[in-house]
């Protein structure tokens, strides 16, 4: 008897902790590396870079949902956390894994390109231009990036066209934030690709100093989310 209460045990471990971790850091560390060639068509990248990473998200999540909740995103793992979809300590490991796959597949790719050709999207904090002039402020761009981050983080809790609904929303946020000042909605992945830019290439890579904007924007995101869910 105790030796199956052992065994129940053991494969409750497995199930409710070890197969979501690994599912999440094999569908985090694909969804990075299938986004990174997103990035490899600069001329016409405001319209191919928001199709890839949608793809990419969709892709991913559609091979690894067997095992995980597939979240690949700190922010949306937070929200469900506080939805009470998945327990807190799950919730933190997925946190630590979403990073640890993203500066993997990052690193790897760039390891495998062509310096020359890689073109870092997600660390972009141009403002929207016109012959010089900003269209868009600083504050009008981190309340935009806010409301296009609620509807990413809203449309996990959908029940219909579920998985559709995500991978659009994500190229929605790409297409509409690729000119504002950088992509709040997922910042592992922003810090992420920034780190990793800095180290291949610290004489073209933007600076990094508004990363805590991109921070306090999710944190925002995330209140504002469970508030309009409550």
């Amino acid at each position: 008897m105790q030796h199956l209460t052992t065994s129940s045990s053991d494969a409750d471990f497995h199930n409710s902790l070890i197969r979501p971790n690994i599912g999440e850091l094999i569908g985090s560390f694909l969804f990075a590396f299938l986004g990174c060639f997103a990035g490899q068509h600069p001329h016409i990248k405001e319209f191919t870079y928001p199709i890839f990473t949608a793809l990419s998200l969709y892709i991913s999540r559609a091979l690894v949902l067997h095992a995980t909740p597939a979240y690949f995103n700190p922010a949306v793992t937070i929200v469900q956390c506080v939805r009470r979809e998945i327990p807190i300590a799950l919730a933190i490991s997925f946190i630590v894994v979403q990073l640890f796959a993203f500066f993997a597949a990052i690193t790897i790719f760039r390891c495998l390109t062509d310096q020359s050709v890689v073109n870092d999207n997600l660390i972009l904090y141009d403002l929207v231009e016109d012959m010089g002039i900003r269209r868009v402020s600083r504050l009008q761009a981190f309340l935009i990036e806010m409301a296009l981050s609620i509807v990413f983080y809203s449309s996990f809790r959908l029940k219909k066209n579920k998985e559709a609904i995500i991978a659009l929303s994500w190229g929605l946020i790409q297409y509409i934030s690729f000119p504002l000042y950088g992509f709040s909605s997922n910042i592992s992945l922003l810090f992420a690709s920034s780190i990793i830019s800095l180290i291949f290439s610290p004489t073209t890579t933007p600076s990094v100093i508004l990363l805590y904007l991109n921070v306090f924007n999710a944190l925002v995101s995330v209140v504002l989310t469970v508030s309009i869910d409550v």
